[in-house]
C-alpha cells in the first residue's frame, strides 16, 4: 500500500533536523523549478525561473552551508544570470559535467562548459584539452589547435594522460589537417615518452617520418614496434597499410605486396588495397 505523499514528506520534516531538513527541502525545491527549463547552457532563459531557483538555493545554504551540491547549482544559475563572480566554482566539476554533456553528444553544452572551466582555471591544461576535443569533434580545426597549443604552453595538468593525449591530437590536426608532418613528429615523440604502449602514437610516429624525411628505415622500425605491441587484430590492418604505402612510396614493390596482403587477411573487403594489390601484381 503506498503511503501518502504528504505523510511521508511531514515525516521527513519532523525526523530530520529543522534547519537541514528545511535547507534540504528549499534546495529540491529549486531542483524542481530548475527541470522546467530545457538546458542551463544552450537555449533562451527565463530569468523568472532563475530568481526564483537563486532565492531558494540561498535559503538552502542558509540552513545547510556546506551543502556542495548546492552551492555548485548556484553557481550554474550565476552563470547563467550573467553574474561575473559565481560562487563555488571549481573547474574539475566543470570538466566533469563538460564530459557527461560531450559523451552525450551535446556539443553545444559540452563547450560551453569546458570555455567556462578555461575562464576559471586557465593555468590548467586540462581545460585547454577538453575544449579542443570539442572543436576537433566539431571539425574547428584552428579553434582545436589553439585550445591544444594553449594547453601545453600550461605545462599543468592533473594527470599525465590528458598531457600525452594533447600531444598526440595536436599531431594528427599538425599531420592529416595541415599537412606537416615534420612538425607533428616531435608532438608523437612527446606522447611516447610520456606513455611508451601508446601503439597510435607509434604508428603515427613512424608514418609523419616516412612523410617528412622519406626515411623508410626509420619508419618501419617505429611501425613494426607498434605492431609488436599492438592489443589486438581490431584496427591492425592499418600499420600494415601504412607499411604498403610507404613502401609503395619508395618504390619496393615486393615489400609493399607483402604487407597489403597482410591488410587483406584482416580486412578481404578492402577495394583499395585490392585495387592497389592488382597494379602492383600487374607491374
Amino acid at each position: 500500500m503506498t503511503r501518502p505523499v504528504g505523510i511521508v514528506f511531514l515525516a521527513m520534516l519532523l525526523f530530520s533536523p529543522l534547519p537541514r531538513g528545511w535547507g534540504a527541502l528549499q534546495r529540491n525545491y529549486a531542483f524542481v523549478v530548475l527541470n522546467q527549463l530545457p538546458s542551463l547552457f544552450t537555449s533562451e532563459i527565463d530569468s523568472t525561473i532563475l530568481a526564483r531557483t537563486e532565492t531558494q538555493l540561498r535559503t538552502a545554504l542558509r540552513y545547510h552551508p556546506e551543502g556542495a551540491s548546492t552551492w555548485r547549482t548556484l553557481a550554474l544559475v550565476q552563470r547563467a544570470q550573467g553574474t561575473k563572480a559565481p560562487a563555488g566554482l571549481d573547474a574539475y566539476d566543470l570538466l566533469q559535467w563538460g564530459w557527461q554533456k560531450q559523451q552525450g553528444g551535446d556539443w553545444a553544452a559540452a563547450s560551453y562548459l569546458y570555455q567556462w572551466a578555461t575562464a576559471v582555471a586557465p593555468e590548467l591544461g586540462d581545460t585547454w584539452y577538453r575544449l579542443g576535443s570539442v572543436y576537433q569533434a566539431q571539425e574547428n580545426w584552428t579553434a582545436a589547435s589553439q585550445a591544444y597549443e594553449q594547453a601545453l604552453a600550461t605545462n599543468q595538468f592533473g594527470d599525465t594522460a590528458a598531457q600525452a593525449a594533447t600531444h598526440y591530437q595536436l599531431g594528427e590536426l599538425l599531420l592529416w589537417q595541415n599537412g606537416d608532418p615534420a612538425t607533428a613528429v616531435p608532438h608523437y615523440r612527446a606522447a611516447l615518452a610520456i606513455n611508451p604502449t601508446d601503439h597510435w602514437a607509434q604508428l603515427r610516429l613512424g608514418y609523419a617520418l616516412y612523410w617528412s624525411a622519406a626515411d623508410v628505415v626509420a619508419a618501419e622500425t617505429e611501425i613494426l614496434a607498434a605492431i609488436a605491441q599492438w592489443p589486438d587484430e581490431k584496427y591492425l590492418k592499418w600499420p600494415y597499410f601504412y607499411l604498403g604505402e610507404i613502401y609503395e612510396n619508395a618504390g619496393l614493390s615486393d615489400q609493399a605486396i607483402a604487407a597489403y596482403e597482410r591488410v587483406i587477411a584482416l580486412d578481404p573487403a578492402d577495394e583499395r588495397v585490392l585495387a592497389r594489390l592488382a597494379l602492383l601484381r600487374s607491374r
